[in-house]
C-alpha cells in the first residue's frame, strides 16, 4: 500500500500506530520523492539504520522547509494478508518556509498604505504614500537567505511579527505610530539603520541592533520609511569577536503551537 500526504513547513512526527483490539503487523517506510528531497529531511531514533517503522510507537521526525509531499509505503511484515498498522502525523512546531536567495531588484519589505494597498520597498530608499493622506497602516519585511532576520513590534498594541508576516492593520484602519525593529540574531556583521517621517513628529532616525521610531503621540502617523543593513564598523565587529554583547535586554518571543 502506497499513500501520500501532504505537509506544511514545521517540525513534524511520524509514528507507527498499531490498529485497535488487533496486533500489529507493518512495516512503515517513508518515501522522499524526488520533487520533494529539497524540502524535506528525516530523522529516526538511534539505533534504526533501516529507514523503515516496524513496531508500535516508533518515529521518525521531519523537518519540512518548504510545503511538499510526503511518500508513505505500508507492508505486511510477515508477508501474509493486508498490513495491520497505520500512522499519526503530530507538529511539534509550524513556521514560515525557508527563505530563499533575492534576485536582482527583489524587494526588501512591504508597506501598505492605508487608502491604497501595498507598496514594495528596497533597502537604502524612502517608501511611502504619495500624500499625507496614505500614511502607513502596516510593515512586512520579506525573508531572505543570508540577511539577518529582522523582527517587527507595534509598540502601541503589543502585535509582534516574524518575518514574512504584516505588523498592524492591513486593512488600512489604524496608521503605525510607534514602531520598533530588531535583529533577532545579531551577529555583529550588520546593524540596523531606520529613517522614518512621521505627521507631527516630521523625521525621527535611529540606528543598531534594536531602533524605536516615535512618532509625537497616538494621534500621530508614518508617512514614509527608509530602512537599510549596512555592515558594522570594523571596531563594532572586532568586539563582538571578542565576546557576545550582552542580551538580557533582548526580547524573547514564546509562540504557542498545537
Amino acid at each position: 500500500m502506497y499513500e501520500t500526504v501532504k505537509l506544511t513547513p514545521g517540525i513534524v512526527t511520524l509514528t507507527f500506530t498499531a490498529p485497535a483490539g488487533q496486533e500489529a503487523d507493518a512495516i512503515i517506510r517513508p518515501v522522499v520523492p524526488l520533487a520533494s528531497r529539497h524540502a524535506l529531511s528525516l530523522m529516526y531514533e538511534p539505533g534504526n539504520l533501516s529507514g523503515a517503522l516496524m513496531q508500535p510507537g516508533e518515529f521518525c521526525v521531519i523537518r519540512v522547509g518548504q510545503t511538499a509531499v510526503l511518500g508513505i509505503e505500508i507492508v505486511s511484515q510477515s508477508g501474509t494478508g493486508a498490513p495491520r498498522g497505520s500512522i499519526a502525523l503530530a507538529y511539534l512546531s509550524t513556521r514560515g518556509p525557508d527563505p530563499v536567495p533575492a534576485p536582482p531588484g527583489a524587494t526588501d519589505f512591504v508597506l501598505h498604505l492605508a487608502g491604497y494597498g501595498d507598496r514594495p520597498g528596497r533597502f537604502g530608499g524612502w517608501v511611502g504614500g504619495d500624500t499625507p493622506d496614505h500614511p502607513v497602516a502596516g510593515l512586512m519585511i520579506r525573508p531572505r537567505a543570508g540577511q539577518p532576520r529582522l523582527m517587527l513590534q507595534d509598540l502601541s498594541t503589543g502585535q509582534i511579527c516574524l518575518p514574512g508576516e504584516f505588523l498592524g492593520s492591513q486593512g488600512g484602519f489604524r496608521p503605525l505610530t510607534d514602531l520598533r525593529i530588531w535583529i533577532e540574531d545579531p551577529d555583529g556583521l550588520n546593524r540596523l539603520e531606520a529613517q522614518a517621517e512621521f505627521a507631527q513628529a516630521g523625521k525621527v532616525q535611529a540606528s543598531g541592533t534594536m531602533v524605536s521610531l516615535h512618532g509625537a503621540g497616538p494621534q500621530d502617523r508614518l508617512l514614509r520609511l527608509n530602512l537599510s543593513l549596512p555592515p558594522m564598523p570594523a571596531g563594532s565587529r572586532h568586539a563582538h569577536a571578542n565576546g557576545p554583547a550582552r542580551r538580557g535586554d533582548r526580547i524573547k518571543i514564546f509562540r504557542k503551537t498545537d
